[in-house]
């Protein structure tokens, strides 16, 4: 998981083709065909903030990743996290997780 959240994001695609004979008094017969495509994506800003930030962090060493430090349950208990990573310290933590609304979850358990 990273820094960033979900973001606004537009997305359209388009294509068109078009196709033109022509017969007249300038020229026996033309053939023209056209095709082209666009694909176009817009993010909102913050899904280039956050990966900038935290490369500029690291590369000055402010930021520093303790997934596998805070993996092990015996560091959350002994201080050992905060003598990894003092309070004020920029960290990151990488794991698996998950968004959970609690105000659904007690409408359903209220029914």
């Amino acid at each position: 998981m990273s820094l960033s959240a979900n973001s606004p994001q537009r997305q359209r695609e388009t294509s068109s083709q078009e196709k033109r004979y022509t017969v007249g008094p300038r020229s026996v017969a033309q053939h023209l065909q056209v095709a082209g495509s666009e694909r176009y994506t817009q993010r909102s800003l913050g899904d280039a903030i956050f990966p900038t930030l935290e490369e500029a962090l690291e590369s000055e060493g402010l930021l520093r990743d303790i997934s596998e430090e805070t993996a092990d349950p015996s560091q959350w208990g002994s201080g050992g996290l905060e003598r990894i990573a003092p309070p004020g310290s920029l960290v990151r933590i990488t794991a698996m997780g998950s968004l959970f609304d609690t105000r659904y979850a007690a409408s359903v358990l209220s029914r």
